[in-house]
């Protein structure tokens, strides 16, 4: 997509499974940032990005990572023209 790049994340654990915590890290620089369990990030820098979940169920940690799951887009100047004239 482009950037801002607004994405809602939804974790796929396996039927009946539920998390009690989850630590998401979406630009893979081993920080978490969210420990919501459906969270809304938004990617503003050029490029691919890595999304990697951690989700506790029980006393196990599920890990999971997706490498360049996101991809973040520039508009070219056709497409910022276009959007200037619908504005």
């Amino acid at each position: 997509g482009l950037s801002p790049l607004k994405v809602r994340f939804k974790p796929i654990l396996p039927s009946g499974v539920t998390a009690t915590s989850y630590a998401w890290d979406f630009n893979n620089d081993g920080v978490t940032d969210s420990t919501a369990s459906e969270p809304q990030w938004t990617f503003y820098g050029l490029g691919k990005y890595t999304v990697s979940l951690k989700a506790v169920v029980g006393d196990q940690t599920l890990t999971r990572s997706k490498a360049n799951m996101i991809s973040v887009l520039q508009m070219t100047s056709v497409e910022k023209d276009i959007w200037k004239e619908m504005e």
